[in-house]
């Protein structure tokens, strides 16, 4: 990445007509790079780039969403420079997301309120899960609807896949919620029902069934969903792995103690989610044609083991 040209094609891209956002979006745009560049420290940028929103008054352009018109800049170029900058200052975005959440000022000096009226803060950095969503609402059944060749598919899931990682260290760092993570997690909550040991699918997954099909036969030589999904789930249990079955766990528990005073009910068995999803991972590891799939399922594979056995020798 060219860092100059980065900062610039923003500067020169910028389309808003309202002259507070402008003002506050090159305010914003001029803090990062700072920050970029290393001249200060995450702390001291996250006070400079909100500056703008906190000194500000709320503004009134007869809006329904008044209160996060200057939220929604800020969360887009946080959101273009976790996606665009190299992958090694990805820590450093995370460090400055964590420290903007720390900051006790108001937002439009205590004018703008959430829900239940209370003047909006930085914690959870409010709003930044929609600009997130609204950057990355393509999956790959839809990415791989476009015409593309086999290595432009290859590029697509790379894109996909560093989307997805990045997305998972912003979840472990308590950035975004749950609800961003890859389909593993849909996958498993789907699944409880599945019996361990087979691919059980549920009615309705015929696509996902035929896709399962593809990926282990022999003929296919292109990438296809799964290949994105695998790679991407890989590092969703790499990166949060462990909270996913320690939840699993505590679901358990509490279905086991209720089944216990109340006979009538009849637990789910949460963490046979976890054996589905290793089934999952050893369907790939087994029989998809690209290495790095396969690759990447057998690290999850043996990542979740590991987080069994540390699991259970506490």
């Amino acid at each position: 990445m060219d860092n100059i040209d980065w900062f610039h094609n923003l500067e020169r891209g910028y389309k808003g007509k309202d002259e507070t956002l402008r003002s506050c979006f090159f305010a914003e745009l001029a803090a990062l790079r700072v920050f970029y560049e290393g001249r200060i420290g995450p702390d001291e940028a996250a006070f400079s780039i909100t500056r703008p929103i906190s000194e500000s008054p709320k503004l009134v352009l007869g809006t329904y969403d008044d209160d996060v018109l200057a939220l929604v800049p800020l969360w887009t170029l946080y959101t273009k420079a976790l996606d665009e900058w190299p992958y090694s200052r990805i820590q450093d975005l995370i460090d400055l997301g964590l420290s903007i959440s720390k900051l006790p000022d108001k937002i439009h000096q205590g004018e703008a309120t959430d829900e239940n009226n209370e003047p909006l803060t930085w914690k959870d950095l409010p709003y930044f899960h929609m600009a997130w969503s609204d950057a990355h609402w393509k999956f790959p059944a839809y990415i791989l609807k476009e015409e593309m060749d086999g290595a432009a598919k290859y590029q697509a899931r790379d894109v996909y896949v560093r989307q997805q990682k990045v997305a998972a260290r912003l979840v472990a760092a308590g950035l975004l919620g749950w609800h961003v993570a890859d389909p593993v997690l849909y996958h498993a909550r789907k699944r409880e029902n599945a019996i361990p040991g087979q691919m059980t699918l549920n009615e309705g997954d015929d696509e996902e069934e035929d896709e399962v099909k593809r990926m282990m036969s022999k003929e296919r030589d292109e990438l296809g969903p799964l290949d994105f999904h695998i790679v991407a789930e890989g590092y969703w249990m790499e990166y949060v792995g462990d909270r996913v079955y320690l939840s699993l766990v505590e679901k358990e528990l509490e279905e086991t103690r209720r089944s216990e005073s109340d006979n009538q009910y009849q637990p789910s068995r949460p963490l046979k989610s976890w054996d589905y999803m290793i089934d999952h991972f050893q369907m790939a590891a087994t029989n998809a044609l690209d290495s790095s799939t396969r690759e990447m399922a057998k690290a999850a594979i043996k990542r979740m083991g590991r987080i069994r056995e540390e699991a259970r020798a506490v």
